[in-house]
């Protein structure tokens, strides 16, 4: 029994889509609490918990998470745009001031 705990374990805290729901899902049952006079103190728990539940759910997303656009190829731009689309984007060396 220890083993299959240990891999259910090892599977759900790695896949960023599950840290996603249960924040989620956490973040909309406070709500809903907060909104239907709820007791406080259920509240105050889940406000007390949620700096680690999005510590949890930032480390999970940067760490397992995996990135499927496409590269940028050494250089800064818009991935929805070609480069030759953007123009001269360098600034000019002295800015027109208007008085």
């Amino acid at each position: 029994m220890k083993f299959a705990i240990d891999k259910v374990n090892r599977v759900m805290f790695r896949k960023p889509i599950f840290a996603v729901i249960v924040v989620s899902i956490t973040l909309l049952v406070y709500c809903v609490l907060l909104n239907t006079n709820a007791p406080l103190s259920i509240s105050y728990f889940i406000f007390s918990i949620s700096p680690f539940l999005l510590i949890w759910l930032a480390y999970t997303v940067l760490r397992f998470g995996v990135y499927k656009g496409k590269d940028l190829e050494e250089e800064w731009g818009y991935q929805d745009k070609r480069k030759d689309e953007l123009g001269d984007v360098r600034f000019p060396k002295e800015l027109p001031i208007d008085y």
